[in-house]
């Protein structure tokens, strides 16, 4: 029987007559049969949802035909739809995420095979008998990357549910699916939708250009978190809305568990109140203090309500100290109020009597919250935050008067009762700073507290946590972290070095220099002024110092501390997590883990979800490591650094052409974030568009940071190199150490060492060509650098061993195996070749030994334990190779393809192997009998070689081969 019709099919009920089954068989209808496009459209329906495998997803039995019209089979769904599910009901508000997560995670699945639906609307999803939404009709749903079906500017979808790309006639991707999806979310929300209007144009209009109206205008009990992501899907401009459905199900399930845990009951209440009844009108914190001072004054009314008398108890002993209100200026350009705030936390965390929620947590709770950079906190959401931080007291406040005297208030609240404890002002004397101010406040909580034991310790610790006396240096040291955590590191340090300038006795600014320099002269000053901080950035310092002197089991006892005592400070969580990531720890699993506590304590901390994409990568894992870069890019997708990013991860997979589209993306926002200049560098030249590419690498020589154009120039010569251009690249070559000695003489202690790079020239050049002579002049180099620099205690580990791997490779190459294996027991039974990364590089060592005495089985036990280490291009390149020589052909071709295809940013430090990679790939296709594929690898190569100078034996050998591969075919 016919039991539904549309403008693409009529569906019928029918019997699966062999399985037995009721299925739904579902007709193009008769008028469009002959119709290309509609016949087209209707087969692509059916082929792109049998691609689809999902509990949330419609499933599609068979396609066929029938008297010449198409028809599939699909799974018949006994059910409502969902606009009839809710239509006579109010849903509760965890029944609507729980109906949202798996509908968006149907979504998601269309998404990863490139499929976008285009019509997701409240009567394309079905609940079934279970309770469980499916999405059906995919019937204008487009493939990436294939032909579109309809001409650009046309529209398709359902008015009321387009998103603004597809009401303006635009190209849309999955992020149009995303917006019509929060069309539907906020449906099941309010029980309408947000730009319904009188007729189809106005409701287009409207989508294009309108805001929607706050959910709570329609339902009590919307959290605040919902309401964000809602927002956040409903975003006009598509970059700044979800990019991904995985990113919206990880937050959506995020408030699903808030709910379950009881963490709104009591925000739901505040808000039903204030919704219900005449209207509240809120107030800024900067006006909320004028009033409860006068009050304070007058009336004294010691309590207001701030908290519903259900709220769970609060932790003993914590206290939320507030960003302060600057009233005389309320944008707060020289950033006092959040200097006082932040005074007052670091002094109060200094008391043993009482524990200090940190800036940084206040500050995410901020973020959670939706109010991210809001300086004017009104009452409620100071409320919120401090119930959120499970807080015993609040201090609010503000500074009421700059000039001629300093004048400060503040409010000390019990939070579970609204009691106003204490209501101190503070004025200044003339010239008094804003310092001392901050001092006496302090004074102040603390004997309101009973906190006695405070006294003491602040009369012990001379200057009283005196941070700086400048309130300029410490507005430079705020606003360099902010671009710090933006990636913005060159910046970053021109605010610290200011701020030092204003006061050389500034602890944090030396700190906060060295977590980017690593300089240890930084760290050192920071410990010599330790006693000027709290305990927390006590701990930090002390942390970073053992971190930067190589002293990891030392660190991670400190951070571990941290973690101990400030349970909730996530940096010290994703530092531990950095260190465990680090060659001399090495463990993913542990690193993992601590970086995912620092999600659950902010689910926006974008940092991790960009070290996390990174570690995924290290795994191997791409498709975590994609999602986990998109979902930074939807927490931050005005900042650069998330694109430059995956567009380095996109190169690590091959996709030369996305990672360009991230790069241009990230330039897009900051045409001056100088990583990307690589990146559009090297994956310009992976497409074989060298031009292009050395025009990348002309801009970050011209860059003004003397280190940036240093690490271009070095690029250069391997890039040369890679393409056999061997004399060119020791003209070049001989450039970058000129400049570096030039240009870093005062900078670094023994500059000279960079001419290691001119010596793996010659010895690369001796490896391909077999001509003695260039062994000859690499040992004169590298004997005077071994002569020079191998009794310096303070050269790095990874410098000497370059020296060593070099000395290894000329002395096997020339036959002096003896001498090679020297060398190896010399880091062996030094004190760097007892901890694990010495160790490991006497296993690189070996390998190498054995690699280039050509004995390719005892070479691939050793390489294959660095490849389970660390999967870099040249790993990759020496594994595949060996696999090749010891006819493991299946291993080596997929080894080789990885390595032929994955761009490092940082340039391989061994550029010869890669073109060894791209040759032994073509002999390992011949050697498969894959003849087409050989040919196509033996003609890429032979581009990249084109300019190749004369008489590099792989060269001449591959010619002769695709010559007689294409002679045979």
């Amino acid at each position: 029987e016919k039991i539904g019709a549309g403008g693409m099919g009529e569906v019928y009920l029918a019997e699966d007559t062999m399985l037995k089954r009721k299925v739904a068989l579902k007709f193009l209808p008769a008028q469009h049969v002959n119709d290309k496009d509609f016949r087209t459209r209707f087969i692509r329906e059916a082929e792109s949802t049998a691609t689809l495998s999902h509990p949330n997803i419609i499933t599609i039995h068979e396609v066929s035909e029938y008297n010449g019209r198409p028809f599939f089979a699909m799974e018949l769904v006994e059910g409502l739809s969902l606009r009839d599910y809710y239509k006579d009901k109010e849903l509760d508000i965890e029944r609507v995420i729980e109906l949202a997560i798996q509908i968006c995670d149907g979504l998601g699945a269309a998404h990863d095979k490139n499929i976008i639906h285009r019509d997701i609307k409240p009567s394309n999803i079905v609940i079934d008998a279970y309770g469980r939404p499916k999405i059906l009709d995919f019937g204008l749903a487009a493939i990436q990357g294939q032909e579109h079906l309809t001409k650009t500017g046309s529209t398709l979808g359902t008015v009321g549910y387009m998103s603004p790309e597809q009401v303006n006639g635009k190209a849309v991707d999955e992020r149009s699916d995303l917006f019509s999806f929060g069309l539907v979310l906020y449906e099941l929300v309010a029980g309408k939708t947000p730009f319904r209007r009188d007729n189809d144009v106005a409701t287009l209009k409207a989508i294009s250009s309108d805001s929607p109206e706050p959910m709570a205008r329609y339902k009590n009990d919307v959290p605040d978190e919902l309401q964000r992501i809602v927002s956040k899907l409903l975003e006009k401009d598509p970059a700044y809305r979800y990019q991904t459905a995985a990113g919206v199900v990880s937050d959506l399930k995020q408030v699903l568990r808030t709910i379950s845990s009881g963490e709104v009951s009591s925000q739901t209440m505040i808000q039903a109140r204030q919704s219900s009844g005449s209207k509240n009108l809120k107030i800024s914190l900067s006006v909320a203090v004028f009033v409860i001072a006068v009050l304070v004054m007058v009336l004294k009314p010691w309590k207001f309500e701030v908290s519903s008398t259900d709220e769970a108890q609060a932790a003993n002993d914590v206290i939320a100290v507030m960003y302060f209100d600057n009233i005389v200026d309320p944008a707060d350009e020289k950033r006092l109020g959040e200097i006082v705030a932040n005074l007052l936390i670091s002094k109060l965390s200094n008391s043993d009597g009482i524990k200090v929620v940190s800036s940084q947590r206040l500050y995410d709770i901020l973020k959670l919250l939706g109010h991210e950079g809001v300086k004017q906190i009104d009452r409620d959401v100071a409320s919120q935050i401090a119930k959120k931080a499970k807080a015993r007291w609040m201090l609010t406040g503000s500074i009421l008067r700059t000039e001629p005297n300093l004048v400060i208030t503040a409010q000390l609240i019990e939070v579970p009762t609204g009691n106003i404890i204490a209501s101190p002002e503070i004025i200044g004397e003339t010239g008094e700073d804003i310092f001392s101010l901050a001092g006496k406040l302090n004074s102040g909580i603390t004997e309101s507290l009973l906190l006695p034991e405070v006294e003491a310790v602040e009369s012990k610790d001379s200057p009283e946590l005196q941070y700086t006396k400048s309130a300029e240096a410490y507005r430079y040291y705020l606003e360099g972290w902010d671009k710090f955590l933006r990636f913005k590191h060159l910046e970053a340090i021109k605010d610290y070095d200011k701020a030092i300038e204003l006061d050389s006795n500034f602890a944090m600014a030396y700190f906060a220099h060295s977590i980017i320099s690593e300089k240890k002269s930084y760290i050192d000053k920071a410990m010599n002024l330790i006693d000027r901080v709290g305990k927390l950035d006590q701990l930090y310092i002390r942390a970073e110092r053992e971190d930067i002197y190589d002293n990891l089991d030392e660190a991670i006892k400190i951070y571990e501390l941290i973690i101990n005592e400030f349970p909730e400070e996530k940096q010290a969580y994703f530092t531990l997590g950095l260190i465990y990531i680090g060659f001399e720890k090495r463990d993913f699993t542990k690193a993992v883990e601590l970086m995912e506590k620092a999600i659950e304590i902010d689910p926006l901390y974008k940092g991790v979800y960009n070290q996390l994409a990174y570690t995924y990568s290290d795994i191997d894992q791409n498709e975590k490591s994609i999602w986990a870069i998109n979902k930074y890019i939807e927490l931050v997708p005005d900042e650069a650094n998330p694109y430059d990013s995956r567009g380095e991860l996109f190169g690590f997979q091959g996709e030369h052409k996305k990672a360009l589209a991230s790069y241009s993306k990230a330039l897009e926002i900051d045409p001056n974030f100088i990583s990307s200049f690589r990146g559009m560098g090297i994956n310009n030249f992976a497409l074989g568009n060298y031009e292009e590419a050395e025009k990348w690498l002309d801009k970050s020589i011209a860059y003004d940071d003397k280190r940036v154009r240093s690490n271009a120039r070095f690029v250069r010569p391997r890039i040369s190199l890679k393409r056999g251009k061997i004399r060119e690249s020791l003209q070049r070559i001989n450039l970058a150490i000129e400049m570096y000695e030039l240009e870093m003489k005062n900078e670094i202690k023994r500059p000279g060492f960079k001419r290691i790079e001119k010596a793996k020239i010659f010895v690369d050049y001796g490896s391909l060509t077999g001509n003695s002579n260039w062994f000859d002049s690499a040992r004169v180099i590298i004997d005077d650098l071994l002569n020079e620099y191998d009794a310096d205690t303070t050269l790095k580990g990874l410098v000497r061993m370059n020296f060593y791997l070099y000395k290894i490779r000329l002395e096997v190459s020339v036959g002096n195996r003896d001498s090679a294996e020297f060398y190896i027991s010399k880091i062996q039974n030094s004190d760097y070749g007892k901890i694990p990364i010495g160790k490991l590089w006497v296993v690189y060592l070996q390998g190498a030994l054995e690699f280039y005495s050509e004995n390719y089985e005892k070479a691939l036990i050793h390489f294959d334990q660095i490849l389970d280490f660390e999967i870099r291009t040249e790993n990759l390149a020496r594994v595949g190779i060996c696999c090749f020589k010891t006819n493991r052909i299946g291993r080596a071709v997929e080894l080789l393809e990885k390595a032929t295809t994955r761009i490092d940013q940082s340039v391989s430090g061994e550029p010869y192997l890669e073109s060894l990679a791209q040759f032994y790939l073509a002999k390992a296709y011949e050697a498969s009998g894959w003849n087409d594929k050989a040919i196509a690898q033996y003609e890429k190569f032979l581009r990249i070689f084109a300019e190749a100078d004369e008489g590099i034996p792989i060269h001449i050998e591959a010619k002769e081969n695709l010559a007689k591969l294409k002679s045979a075919s």
